[in-house]
């Protein structure tokens, strides 16, 4: 990546945390996970937004959908999960756009800040929430004919879909069972072990 670009910089902010994606057409996005990623309950149901029925809302059709559909090889790789803690930055048009994901009631909440040509992030121009998974953003800005959700956060690197699968899996081991069974004994009981530690913590706060 060259020293000078605008995502290596936002990298070079918080490098723990930050990681660099390109598109298939040379844009980049820069994923953040420093607000840490959760899984929801919504998330066990493995629904993915649908923005193609024209007979129902979008809100009523899309209620506890948690994923996003993208057709691949394996139909079980298609369903990418949208986890709260999950940031990008990234560009769309001629805009760029730091997008959030949050959560409120068990249900995905879509944060979007538009920045103009602000390489930086900083001078925000304007915002919105919504809960259809930035598809709002997009119509708003005219670009739901070119740009997709999947496109503008940054998930086509395989390792940072791994990463979002795995965690729904350690949730929800019916989910992706055949993706991550063929893992070593001892990773899987790594998993489990940081699993039952999550919840002991977890626990111990509760009871506080």
């Amino acid at each position: 990546m060259p020293s000078h670009a605008w995502y290596t910089t936002l990298v070079a902010q918080d490098p723990h945390n930050r990681h660099a994606v390109q598109w298939s057409n040379g844009s980049w996005t820069v994923i953040d996970y420093s607000a840490g990623l959760h899984v929801l309950d919504l998330h066990n149901e493995a629904k993915a937004f649908d923005f193609t029925t024209k007979n129902i809302s979008n809100e009523e059709r899309n209620h506890n959908a948690g994923y996003i559909y993208f057709r691949i090889q394996e139909e079980e790789r298609s369903l990418i999960p949208l986890l709260p803690g999950y940031v990008a930055f990234t560009t769309a048009g001629k805009n760029r756009f730091k997008l959030s994901i949050l959560e409120s009631n068990n249900q995905l909440l879509f944060f979007w800040e538009e920045f103009g040509l602000d390489v930086s992030y900083s001078n925000r121009k304007a915002h919105g929430v919504e809960r259809l998974a930035f598809h709002c953003m997009l119509k708003k800005y005219n670009l739901e004919s070119n740009t997709t959700i999947r496109s503008i956060l940054g998930l086509y690197d395989p390792q940072v879909i791994n990463k979002l699968q795995r965690l729904v899996y350690e949730k929800f081991p019916l989910r992706y069972p055949t993706i991550f069974q063929m893992e070593s004994p001892a990773v899987l009981s790594e998993n489990l072990q940081n699993n039952a530690k999550k919840k002991e913590e977890t626990l111990h706060r509760s009871l506080k």
